[in-house]
């Protein structure tokens, strides 16, 4: 049997962890909503996707209590388990993670688009240059040829 002052301090602590689990769950889920209804903008899902990361980082913890006091890990385990937040934890750090390769292969695809305007300008200043190499006929026929390929396109 424990003492009562024993017994109101466990039953206090008890009321603050479950006062945190209820933080953590609430905030996991609007982290969730805001990744899931997150548009398709690359600053936007950078921003949602490292704010619910630096979250999981800075203010999750799985034991947030010491785990030397023999009650209170128990306690824990308990409102953890029935709050689901473990569970919802990976589901928001994998959600993170897939919006971070998301972002990632939109930036990979826009740097190429960029490259490959930079060859095209590169390949047609080339063959401009070649062509100043032949005869002014010559010249005047290929250019004629190359306008009207590019009106026909």
């Amino acid at each position: 049997m424990m003492s009562p002052d024993l017994e109101r301090g466990t039953f206090e602590r008890a009321v603050v962890l479950l006062a945190l689990a209820v933080a953590y769950r609430i905030r996991m889920e609007e982290l969730i909503n805001q990744l899931s209804e997150c548009n398709l903008k690359a600053n936007a899902l950078s921003r949602v996707a490292q704010c619910a990361l630096a979250f999981n980082a800075q203010c999750y913890f799985r034991h947030p209590v010491k785990l030397e006091y023999t009650e209170l890990p128990l306690i824990w385990d308990g409102i953890a388990e029935r709050f689901r937040l473990e569970q919802r934890d990976a589901e928001l750090t994998q959600q993170a993670h897939v919006l971070y390769e998301l972002v990632a292969g939109l930036e990979r695809d826009r740097e190429q688009r960029r490259w490959q305007w930079l060859a095209f300008a590169l390949a047609i200043i080339s063959s401009l240059q070649v062509l100043t190499l032949f005869p002014e006929q010559t010249r005047h026929a290929w250019w004629n040829a190359f306008r009207s390929w590019l009106a026909g396109i």
